[in-house]
């Protein structure tokens, strides 16, 4: 409902005029309200939702800034006992972190988006959108009097991704030949989709060079696990085997290990000298 507004009168020191200009603000505060929902994290009851993680805030955006909307469950197929949940979006009262801006291109002061719990997390470890990046989310205050939303329990992605070799130094000689490798996590190209192209991607994994996001983590050089094997293929004795390092540009299936080391097992080829 529009406020009124008067022609005459006065309240105290305040003359029609004064209280016309604060129906006038309050109406539009009342039409800003509509336009923007503000997250309800305030009430004790919705501290901790389940919500669907979206991907990280466009730049330029606060570091970290991941954008969620609320979830809820249904039952996707089957019947009571027996039936497959499925979640989606919660359309009515959900709890949405907006965007940065709003829909006329000024900053939205509504923003809300969830941040992990630790900054040097591995962020990207984690999947976005349905059916795989429902994530909860815990509404904490900073002593500051802040609060934002965090993730506090979500399914990680695998700890299995291809990679592309991008260089390599020897660490050790002789019979024993062995290197280490810089690598870019890629993934198949997303759009068009196709079979025949690998591609980078924001938030990708590296290893041993630097970040080409800012999101991205350093994981480290990786070895070859097949290079540790020990000996050589049989041949016979006048022949000479030199292993060769793994290509760059060669796609690997890269892995972490539980102290979170990269590593790949991928059968060296190997030049031969007949003596």
């Amino acid at each position: 409902m529009t406020l009124p507004r008067f022609t005459s009168g006065n309240i105290g020191r305040l003359g029609f005029a004064n209280v016309n200009e604060i129906c006038e603000v309050t109406d539009k505060a009342k039409e800003f309200l509509k336009k923007h929902k503000a997250p309800s994290g305030e009430d004790v009851a919705r501290r901790q939702i389940w919500a669907i993680l979206l991907g990280y805030a466009p730049q330029p955006a606060v570091t970290g800034a991941v954008l969620f909307v609320e979830a809820e469950l249904v039952r996707f197929a089957g019947s009571l006992p027996h039936w497959v949940p499925r979640w989606q979006p919660k359309e009515v009262g959900g709890i949405r972190s907006g965007n940065l801006v709003d829909e006329s291109g000024e900053p939205n002061p509504l923003f809300s988006p969830c941040f992990f719990v630790q900054a040097n997390l591995i962020q990207q470890n984690y999947r976005y959108g349905l059916p795989f990046g429902v994530a909860r989310l815990q509404y904490e205050h900073s002593v500051e009097g802040m609060a934002a939303w965090f993730v506090v329990a979500q399914e990680q992605r695998t700890q299995t991704f291809p990679a592309r070799i991008t260089y390599s130094t020897v660490i050790s000689g002789g019979e024993s030949q062995r290197w280490s490798y810089r690598w870019v996590e890629v993934r198949r190209a997303q759009n068009p989709p196709t079979a025949t192209v690998m591609e980078d991607f924001p938030e990708q994994f590296v290893g041993g060079q630097a970040p080409t996001h800012p999101l991205s983590i350093d994981l480290g050089e990786a070895i070859n696990g097949a290079e540790f094997t020990i000996g050589y293929p049989s041949v016979p004795p006048t022949t000479v085997l030199q292993r060769q390092r793994i290509p760059v540009g060669d796609i690997v299936q890269m892995c972490i290990d539980d102290s979170g080391k990269p590593f790949f097992c991928k059968p060296n080829s190997y030049s031969v000298t007949c003596a």
